[in-house]
């Protein structure tokens, strides 16, 4: 919507160079993405969700003040204008509650106005000039710090909400860290399952890391009907979870990887220093 076509909205409530000057800043301020909501210096006790961009009823009743409330839904907070005539030029002032004045400025009639209102372009000798003053000394400047102020004001509201809301879910744990790395579990816990597959004491066996579990022993595994070797026995001979020493010496696998090795563990006399 441009100045001009709100002119010919209102003309016939445009009755001075007053009421021209009030048309002026209101039409700015809906270019803002403001609405006004009220006639008058206090604010309403709920805003109407049918915002509209005219100007309300008998907004001009005045003629030499005129005091509009507008609200800006996508910052939520209000802005009051007020506006008085003297004699040659009117007063515009810009606040950010009905007492806290942000901006002010005059608007000189004669260099902005004609006395020939039967018109638009009679009426606006400089419509341009008029709008960029009243932007960039008035409005602009209002509205920086208070657009500053809102982000503010979300942002301590976020973290509140944040501080206050309980936390539900518990906290992830560190895949390195994670309790599935049971080393030394049945050293302390009496309940721990001390399979061969799963918990372990104190000692690390490096052929059995917890990341990748190893295949189970040679004596365990599927034994074919043709297969001679003492130290394999059927499957199920072995109840899970039971300890089970085998028959006889693997003649396979000679390494026994299945099982900790001497070799894994220092020597006794590792930490000794007297034997270096």
């Amino acid at each position: 919507m441009s100045l001009e076509i709100l002119y010919h909205a209102i003309k016939s409530e445009i009755n001075s160079h007053f009421t021209a000057t009030v048309a002026t800043v209101h039409y700015l301020l809906i270019q803002h993405g403001f609405k006004c909501v009220a006639l008058g210096e206090k604010p309403p006790e709920k805003v109407d969700t049918r915002l509209t961009d005219l100007l309300p009823p008998s907004w001009n009743e005045n003629t030499y003040k005129c005091s509009l409330v507008y609200w800006s839904p996508s910052l939520e907070f209000y802005l009051f204008l007020k506006i008085f005539h003297m004699k040659e030029f009117a007063l515009v002032h810009l606040l950010k509650n009905e007492n806290v004045s942000m901006k002010d400025m005059d608007v000189q009639y004669s260099v902005y106005f004609s006395d020939d209102f039967s018109s638009f372009q009679s009426l606006f000798q400089r419509p341009n000039a008029l709008l960029d003053v009243i932007d960039t000394q008035l409005i602009r400047p209002s509205l920086v710090p208070l657009k500053k102020e809102v982000a503010v004001q979300n942002l301590v509201k976020q973290e509140e909400e944040v501080i206050s809301t309980p936390q539900t879910t518990s906290r992830p744990s560190n895949s390195a860290t994670a309790v599935s790395l049971p080393c030394g579990r049945c050293d302390l816990d009496p309940l721990c399952p001390c399979t061969s597959g799963g918990a372990s004491g104190m000692l690390f066996d490096p052929l059995r890391n917890f990341m990748h579990p190893p295949p189970p022993p040679p004596f365990l595994r599927p034994c074919p009907d043709n297969d001679n070797d003492p130290s394999r026995i059927p499957l199920g001979s072995v109840p899970p979870g039971a300890r089970f020493d085998p028959i006889g010496p693997n003649q396979q696998d000679p390494r026994r990887t299945w099982e900790p090795d001497p070799d894994h563990l220092k020597m006794p006399s590792f930490n000794d220093r007297s034997n270096l």
